[in-house]
């Protein structure tokens, strides 16, 4: 059993089963970045991006972020393995859920982002070169 308290520390003290948290083990928790999306929009553009075998269910979460609930540990891998993703043009921050998480405490510290270099010369257009220029800027993908 664990115990918990309210943010404040005073209060009632509750005790939860160990159980609770192993039924969110294959959480992902996600924040469409810049875009904000209905639920059900959002379940359609999940579905569209991850393709997933089993079934996923999703719940709003304060501050913009949700969490996905994965069905199939192989769905879940996916998901959070195979980033980054994007649904249309916005980017898909991913990150695994936690027990205690707190939305407001969440700070996204990286995300993939495109560059265009614009007027760049063909001769610039060679696998090494790129990754030169974009090493420079940061890490590339």
């Amino acid at each position: 059993m664990k115990e918990y308290r309210n943010k404040t520390g005073i209060g009632a003290v509750t005790s939860f089963p160990e159980s609770s948290c192993k039924r969110w083990q294959q959480t992902l928790i996600i924040k469409v970045v810049g875009a904000l999306y209905t639920i059900e929009n959002l379940n359609n553009g999940l579905l569209g991006i991850w393709k997933p075998a089993g079934t996923i269910q999703l719940i709003d979460l304060p501050k913009g972020f949700y969490s996905v609930k994965f069905e199939s540990r192989i769905d879940y891998s996916k998901g959070l393995e195979q980033r980054p993703w994007f649904i249309g043009t916005s980017y898909l921050s991913v990150q695994w859920w936690t027990p205690n998480l707190d939305p407001h405490k969440i700070n996204i510290h990286k995300m993939a982002m495109w560059i265009r270099l614009n007027n760049l010369p063909l001769e610039y257009f060679d696998r090494e070169i790129l990754l030169l220029i974009g090493k420079d800027i940061s890490t590339p993908l």
